[in-house]
């Protein structure tokens, strides 16, 4: 298992270590914060302030770490798909069914918009394309959501990574799924 795997299956329990650490971390703040208010000693009180303000941080750093790992894991995962959709594709799949059309779509797919500044108000809906490229080197399982407002953009999601099958990779436009070719495929 590569470190980004391992990264992102560890990442998948952010949601169970969170919870608890907030529950403990809460816990503190809300017991230290009451001794603070029924102690009457000066340096009991500060060391209990001081204690919220270690816990507080703690806390925030956990927070910070588990976008940073997000963040790792989409951008190792990013470069892998990009990476793998350049290679020589062999065939390629939509929704488990061969195509006609696939070169265009494969074509579309390398102009892929990866930059962070390509979201705009609007977001992916259903239902979705399920796309494998089968490539000497194995399979890249992709998903594309259509877009809300923009009729041939698709927001792609790469399904070898838990993390990337929620959170997209990039934004490709695409009349592959619309043309002649690819109504006789269906």
């Amino acid at each position: 298992m590569s470190p980004a795997h391992l990264l992102d299956h560890l990442y998948q329990y952010k949601l169970l270590i969170l919870t608890a650490l907030s529950v403990m971390f809460g816990s503190f703040i809300v017991l230290a914060l009451f001794k603070i208010k029924t102690s009457s000693e000066p340096g009991v009180r500060h060391a209990l302030k001081l204690n919220c303000f270690v816990a507080l941080t703690i806390f925030c750093a956990i927070m910070i770490g588990i976008l940073y790992c997000r963040t790792v894991i989409v951008s190792i995962s990013q470069a892998e798909a990009v990476s793998a959709i350049n290679r020589y594709v062999v065939s390629v799949g939509v929704n488990g069914a061969p195509v006609n059309y696939g070169h265009a779509l494969v074509f579309d797919l390398r102009k892929m918009d990866t930059k962070p500044s390509r979201y705009h108000h609007s977001y992916p809906t259903k239902p979705a394309y399920k796309v494998v490229l089968h490539t000497e080197q194995g399979d890249v399982p992709l998903r594309l959501d259509p877009d809300s407002e923009v009729l041939d953009e698709y927001w792609v999601y790469y399904l070898k990574y838990k993390t990337t099958s929620d959170s997209d990779i990039g934004l490709v436009q695409t009349k592959a799924f619309k043309g002649p070719h690819a109504e006789s495929a269906w």
